[in-house]
Parts: structure tokens; C-alpha cells; sequence
């Protein structure tokens, strides 16, 4: 019965971190996403079988975690969903589409809650403005960042 209450607590676990991250749920993560959901799984029922312990439970462990790594880093910081808004803010930008660029920002604003997160929501504002040719907006944001941070 301990066994099934685990692969329950890691079942919920998954589903939470799906409903709590929804972008993790999108086709460019899904996959790393289901990898390493299958091979906590894996580790976990070989554990609960006792074939994995002492130094092999540790060495899978460490493993696992090399992997989690390897996946965040390799999805562009996808735990802070305001990077990821703000590097696609930037493809739309490169690919001279200011409208796409400023919906993206708008719909995902609430993405950028700290301090750098604010301070890059300005500039990619300010730069959507100066691609719209409003240079004068484009400025005036500029310096409602340096006179809040003065």
C-alpha cells in the first residue's frame, strides 16, 4: 500500500506542476517535460522494489538532477515565464512586428512582477514604441524607468 500512496503523491505532484506552470504543458517543453516525469517514475518503482539502494540510489539521483538541469537550462529559463515572454517579444521585434510584440506584452504582463522583471517590461515597451516610430513615447518611458530607480 506504501508503494501505491507514492506513485499517487507523484502523480499529484506532476499534475500540479502542469496546472501551476501551463507553459510547461507547451509543445517545445512537452517533451522534456514527459522524459523526466518517466524516469522519476522509473527511479521511484525501482526504489520501491529495493533494486535501487545505497550508492546506486544515490548515483541515479544525481543523475536525475544532471537531467533536470540539462532540461531547464536548455529551455531558456522556462520557471521564470517572463524571460521566455521577453525573448519572444524580442523575435517579433527582430522580425519588425510591433503589434505581435506589443499583445504579447500586454496579454503577459503580469509575468513581470520583481524589480528587473518591471525594468525589462520598460524597455521592451520602449522599444515597441520606438519600432512604431513614437519616438517620443519610446523616450518618455526611458525616463520614467531612470526616475524611478533614482
Amino acid at each position: 500500500m506504501e508503494t501505491a500512496s507514492l506513485f499517487g503523491v507523484y502523480a499529484l505532484l506532476i499534475v500540479s506542476i502542469v496546472l501551476t506552470w501551463k507553459d510547461i504543458w507547451l509543445p517545445k517543453y512537452r517533451l522534456k517535460f514527459l522524459i523526466l516525469s518517466l524516469f522519476g517514475f522509473i527511479t521511484i518503482e525501482l526504489w520501491s522494489f529495493g533494486l535501487l539502494n545505497g550508492l546506486t540510489l544515490y548515483f541515479v539521483l544525481v543523475l536525475l538532477g544532471s537531467l533536470t538541469l540539462v532540461f531547464y537550462y536548455s529551455s531558456r529559463k522556462l520557471l521564470w515565464p517572463c524571460s521566455l515572454v521577453d525573448c519572444e517579444v524580442s523575435n517579433f521585434l527582430m522580425a519588425n512586428e510591433p503589434e505581435k510584440a506589443e499583445q504579447m506584452l500586454y496579454y503577459y504582463r503580469r509575468y513581470f512582477l520583481d524589480s528587473t522583471g518591471k525594468y525589462s517590461y520598460n524597455i521592451q515597451k520602449a522599444a515597441i514604441a520606438a519600432a512604431k516610430g513614437n519616438m517620443r513615447s519610446s523616450v518618455e518611458i526611458l525616463f520614467k524607468i531612470d526616475e524611478k530607480n533614482t
